[in-house]
């Protein structure tokens, strides 16, 4: 009968009555032995894993023996690792901290809907790849904060993003996404409170305005190592949000210029309209 080195370490340990965990060994294991481990001195448990620039092409699976409790990091940048499927990081358990795991500059261009990182980790950084689909279920990944998906190939987003209901950081710059696809289902997600973007200035209409949360997300770019907040152009239909930060269209303006069938009730018998502007040109 075979055992694994980590199983056999814990039964040793048992033996002799410590009761400090043992440290699991999870960089002795197959698929994980070029990377560096680093361990609580409290209690022995993983904390941070340092897998980058290690030439891999693929993300192993999680030993189920290893606790990952106060894992806060995984980091498997700069390899070339060309796809997540179901077989990446299969174990991983929910850790208590704010858990990243960092998979950019690689050559991932596809994602299957199985893969587990986004149910398990609230800040996933995917940049720099060649990334075409992202097929994952999205209603899995609840305590998913951030995600970083710039500089990759996708046309459109998932439609279901949205599912991922703690989501509030959303980087989608250097993509070949058109605007109206690419910010047209982000009113769903309710937490959103940054959306990073190419956009410099987006062309503002009634056409344009969705409700989302009692306010309009905060729309910014960056582009060519400048940042900053996204404008309404100068084709905007609006003529008096021309110039205005995105983020910052006054009420009146929207009450005054569009007709809408919902309004949001705010503090006590003040009704407003806010909005989502879901139209844009791509920074030039």
């Amino acid at each position: 009968m075979m055992f694994d080195v980590i199983t056999v370490l814990n039964a040793l340990a048992g033996l002799f009555g410590d009761d400090t965990p043992s440290r699991c060994m999870l960089c002795q294991q197959p698929g994980w032995t070029t990377c560096d481990c680093t361990y609580s001195p409290d209690n022995n448990r993983i904390t941070r894993v340092d897998c980058s620039h290690r030439d891999l092409t693929r993300v192993p699976a999680w030993p189920k023996a290893c606790p990952a409790s106060e894992l806060k990091s995984l980091d498997f940048s700069w390899n070339r690792i060309s796809r997540l499927d179901e077989t990446s990081l299969h174990g991983l358990t929910l850790s208590k901290q704010h858990l990243q795991i960092d998979l950019s500059n690689n050559d991932i261009q596809d994602i299957g809907r199985e893969v587990s990182i986004f149910a398990v980790a609230t800040e996933v950084r995917l940049n720099d790849n060649r990334i075409r689909t992202l097929a994952s279920d999205w209603r899995k990944a609840g305590q998913l904060a951030s995600l970083d998906l710039a500089s990759n190939q996708l046309r459109s987003l998932p439609s279901d993003l949205c599912s991922a209901s703690s989501l509030n950081e959303l980087h989608i710059q250097s993509n070949p996404l058109r605007s109206s696809t690419e910010l047209g289902e982000l009113q769903k997600c309710t937490r959103l409170r940054r959306v990073l973007t190419s956009y410099k200035d987006i062309s503002c209409s009634c056409s344009n305005i969705a409700l989302i949360n009692n306010r309009t997300i905060p729309i910014s770019f960056e582009a060519n190592g400048r940042q900053g907040r996204t404008k309404c152009s100068d084709t905007s239909s609006l003529y008096s949000t021309r110039g205005v930060l995105v983020d910052q269209i006054p009420s009146v303006t929207i009450s005054q210029n569009c007709k809408f069938n919902i309004s949001l009730r705010l503090s006590g018998s003040i009704e407003l309209c806010l909005v989502l502007l879901v139209r844009g040109i791509f920074l030039r």
